[in-house]
């Protein structure tokens, strides 16, 4: 008696359009096993399946066995790195950071500073703070002459009419222009401290006066009242 490999039985089910489906086309671990056995116990006696046919089989089994383990082993790596993040964010909390954005938070007429960097000294600064939809509240004209790098200016939290605005999150925009009259180049930043740690469809945020900052855009970070570290 010949000896059928699963392979072929496998391949035998391949896709027919004028065949029906019947049953789940994907075979788990124990449906190969199960294949395998029944093949055995199904043999001629008289005329046992060839031992190099059977070692196949069990090597194709051992194959599949360890395909699993790796895939169970990666599943359990992902967990580990994804619950060492998330102990990595919520240790933030109580740190202030420097990220990536354009946003500035008033509470109770506290108002974190305008963070930005200007690509060379810049004689005409105009800067732009408008509300959650979108509308200019404030218009600082006169915010230069600024020397070329980092700049910290500090928005007293008044609109243009001089009345103090809500608290909220708000966005602000910097444009600059040399003596030449040259425009400047302006990266903005936000910044305060961290609050919370939101954990949102796989992905980690922190909280910082309620605006929600991706971890991968934070530039740096230090304890409050400590110096920058920085983390790109």
């Amino acid at each position: 008696m010949n000896f059928t490999p699963i392979s072929q039985l496998t391949q035998s089910n391949a896709y027919n359009p004028g065949a029906q489906a019947v049953g789940d086309p994907n075979l788990d671990r124990n449906d190969f096993l199960l294949l395998l056995v029944a093949q055995l116990q199904n043999q001629d006696p008289l005329n046992p399946a060839d031992p190099q046919e059977f070692a196949s089989q069990l090597a194709q089994f051992s194959s599949l066995e360890q395909m699993i383990n790796i895939n169970n082993t990666m599943q359990t790596v992902a967990m580990l790195q994804a619950s060492m993040n998330n102990a990595q964010a919520a240790s933030l909390i109580g740190h202030e950071i420097k990220a990536n954005g354009n946003s500035v938070a008033v509470t109770d007429g506290g108002v974190t500073p305008l963070r930005f960097h200007l690509g060379d000294d810049a004689q005409n600064v105009k800067i732009e703070i408008r509300d959650a939809e979108g509308k200019i509240v404030r218009a600082i004209l006169g915010a230069g002459p600024l020397r070329e790098g980092e700049q910290d200016y500090q928005w007293d939290g008044l609109d243009d009419a001089g009345a103090t605005v809500a608290n909220g999150n708000y966005t602000f925009e910097v444009t600059a222009t040399t003596a030449q009259g040259d425009p400047v180049t302006v990266n903005t930043f936000t910044t305060g401290i961290v609050d919370g740690v939101i954990f949102d469809g796989g992905l980690t945020y922190l909280d910082v006066g309620g605006q929600l900052i991706s971890l991968g855009d934070i530039i740096e970070i230090h304890r409050k009242g400590e110096g920058m570290t920085n983390t790109a």
